[in-house]
Parts: structure tokens; C-alpha cells; sequence
């Protein structure tokens, strides 16, 4: 704590405090942390002490990898181009200017917008597929938890417990009052 009240005082860090580790809440966030771990590991070889060497190129890697749920990279969705790899200089596209030569502010104004031109089309394209992955991963998660899933709309005289209000803070009090009948 002593540090990060230093980091706030030196560059204007200011840290939130947020509840303990949490796997459910936290997994889907974590998830690429285990993909990118695992990517740094390998490309050392067993010898860990060189990660830091490939941790750059494993996050330009990732980031430039197309997702399954959007169908572009990352990169892609920013930039509306992908990126030219170090073994792709030798390809070339319409999207991309000829370099070797000093262009005119009209030229270079030309291949932005041909590149802007499809970008409307691609976020639909994008919005369209996030919204088929969300879709598909709650009837994932519906499949999954199909035994834990339960409906809370009771019908009239059914038997239920009610949680107590203050039960968190006073553990002397019951966790549930009932059984009650709904009306």
C-alpha cells in the first residue's frame, strides 16, 4: 500500500480498491492473460529468464490475429487496415501509398480515403458478429448451467426462503427467514 500511495503522489496514480479475487466475474477478462503467458513461455523454450525479450512481439501477434468472435484483428477494427508483418513487405495493396517517393498532401489524402471508404460496412459487419458471439456464448452459458439455473418468478402459495437483509454484516442472524408462502 505504501507504494501505490507513492505512485499516487508521484505520477497521479490513483488505485482502486476492488473486492477480493473473484474467478467468475474475473475469468472472461483473464482469459487472454492465459493465451498470452503461454505464448511468451513457449517462444523462450524453457529458458524463462528471457521472456521480456518476446513478450512485445507476442502482444503484436496477438493483436494483429484475427478474433473468432469479430472475424478481424484487433488491429483491423482500429485501424481499418491490417497490419504490414515484417515478412509481409514484400506484398503490396491498393491500401497502401508508394512510399519510395515524397507524397502530395492530395495523394496521401487519397489512400486514407480509400481506406476509410469500407469502414461503416466493416463496423456493421463487426457490431453484427459481436452480437451473434454474445448470443451464442449465453446459450452456451445457459447449456452449461442448466441445473443451477433457476426461475425466480414463483406463483402464488409457493413455498420460498427470504433472504435476510442484514445477514452479511450480523452473523448472529439467520441467513433466511421461512419457509414463507408467496401471496
Amino acid at each position: 500500500m505504501a507504494a501505490l500511495d507513492w505512485l499516487a503522489d508521484r505520477y497521479g496514480i490513483r488505485h482502486i480498491r476492488i473486492s477480493a479475487y473473484n474467478l467468475q466475474a474475473n475469468g472472461i477478462v483473464e482469459r487472454q492473460h492465459h493465451t498470452i503467458c503461454d505464448t511468451i513461455l513457449k517462444a523462450c523454450k524453457g529458458n524463462h529468464s528471457h521472456w521480456l525479450t518476446f513478450a512485445p512481439f507476442a502482444f503484436w501477434a496477438d493483436r494483429a490475429t484475427t478474433r473468432k468472435s469479430t472475424g478481424f484483428s484487433p488491429y483491423y477494427m482500429v485501424h481499418r487496415v491490417e497490419p504490414i508483418l515484417p515478412f509481409d513487405l514484400a506484398m503490396a495493396t491498393f491500401l497502401v501509398p508508394d512510399l519510395t517517393k515524397p507524397l502530395s498532401t492530395e495523394d496521401l489524402l487519397i489512400a486514407r480515403a480509400r481506406q476509410l471508404q469500407k469502414r461503416p460496412a466493416d463496423l456493421a459487419t463487426i457490431h453484427n458478429r459481436i452480437i451473434a458471439s454474445r448470443f451464442a456464448s449465453a446459450c452456451q452459458f445457459e447449456k452449461h448451467h442448466v441445473n443451477t439455473i433457476r426461475n425466480f418468478d414463483f406463483a402464488p402459495g409457493a413455498l420460498v426462503l427470504v433472504r435476510s437483509a442484514g445477514s452479511d454484516m450480523d452473523k448472529t442472524r439467520p441467513c433466511y427467514y421461512g419457509p414463507m408462502v408467496v401471496l
